[in-house]
């Protein structure tokens, strides 16, 4: 769960039957919000402060980024450094405004645009990873 915030989308995953979820996120608040909505709802996150880098474990099979388009931008080998060949990134809150840019982005880096979902103001990327 890149850009983790409140934890709610790791969360979800495990409550919906992923095995692990790790969430990372710059804000230290941020964490701490996740850790007690783990804790309340009563399931395991590892946490980690900082960008991507903090997270050295590769070959995730899902990854959940609810954040600003152009860190989607700015981090596109480092995302796909961290998710399995196959496995899909899902891109939450992203502004329609962005489409074109993140689509050119993901796309020259040989991901696959597997669905796109727009909403008034933001939109729902799912991409397959090379």
């Amino acid at each position: 769960d890149f850009g983790t915030g409140t934890g709610i989308l790791a969360v979800a995953a495990l409550k919906l039957g992923a095995r692990r979820a790790v969430g990372v996120d710059i804000d230290p608040r941020a964490i701490k919000a996740a850790r007690q909505n783990a804790e309340l709802n009563e399931v395991d996150i590892e946490l980690h402060l900082g960008d991507l880098d903090m997270v050295d474990e590769t070959g995730f099979d899902l990854v959940l980024a609810n954040i600003y388009a152009d860190v989607l931008l700015g981090c596109v080998d480092q995302l796909l450094a961290r998710t399995a060949s196959g496995g899909s990134i899902l891109m939450s809150g992203v502004p329609w405004e962005y489409d074109f840019d993140v689509q050119l982005c993901y796309e020259r880096a040989n991901c696959t645009l597997l669905r796109k979902h727009i909403l008034p103001d933001y939109m729902t990327l799912v991409w397959r990873s090379p």
